[in-house]
């Protein structure tokens, strides 16, 4: 069976409750094995409903009440990149399994229980961190794929059926710095339509 076949079998749009515990495990398992296979294909997180919700590997910060979900294969920097962010001033709201709904016709990102407040130190172990969130998500960085152009066009990526900037950041050293200021002012270049 091929990853898109499991894909469209198991995983469609459903809710990951209490009641689908075992959906939302086997998603969490799935996007760890494929971080950005699922995201990628966009028609299977077409929501049936405003109650969507996603299970991902990856890591949410807040700065400003505008959260950052941060994209990658593991070992790939997501956790070092949301401390990064925390010593300048975010908040964390989950690392490694982070549970995104549609609400409302905008994406909330909040962390499972079983991880609120915890954040993993590669070498150290896992720290506490004070939790923050939901946080309506502004921002996805990947870094997974490091981006060619000097001045990249304006990158999307849609999730449950809305779209959301998009940068490629795999390689970026002053990346922290850069994001902060993205949450907080945006791109000043003007997106074309």
């Amino acid at each position: 069976m091929t990853k898109a076949h499991l894909w469209t079998s198991l995983a469609q749009p459903q809710d990951v409750g209490a009641n689908n515990h075992q959906i939302g495990v086997l998603l969490g398992f799935l996007c760890a094995q494929f971080p950005l296979f699922f995201i990628q294909t966009k028609k299977q997180f077409r929501p049936m409903d405003d109650k969507a919700q996603i299970m991902l590997h990856g890591t949410c910060v807040a700065v400003q009440n505008r959260g950052l979900m941060i994209l990658g294969a593991s070992g790939a920097g997501k956790s070092t990149l949301a401390l990064a962010l925390m010593a300048l001033g975010a908040a964390l709201v989950a690392d490694d399994r982070v549970i995104v709904t549609l609400r409302d016709g905008r994406l909330i990102a909040h962390c499972p229980d079983a991880i609120l407040g915890r954040i993993e130190a590669r070498g150290v172990g896992i720290l506490h961190a004070a939790p923050a969130g939901p946080v309506e998500l502004a921002l996805v960085v990947d870094l997974d794929r490091s981006e060619p152009q000097r001045l990249p066009p304006h990158r999307k990526l849609d999730l449950l059926g809305r779209s959301l900037p998009l940068v490629w950041g795999r390689g970026r050293d002053h990346l922290a710095p850069v994001l902060l200021q993205y949450l907080i002012a945006r791109r000043a270049d003007p997106e074309e339509t």
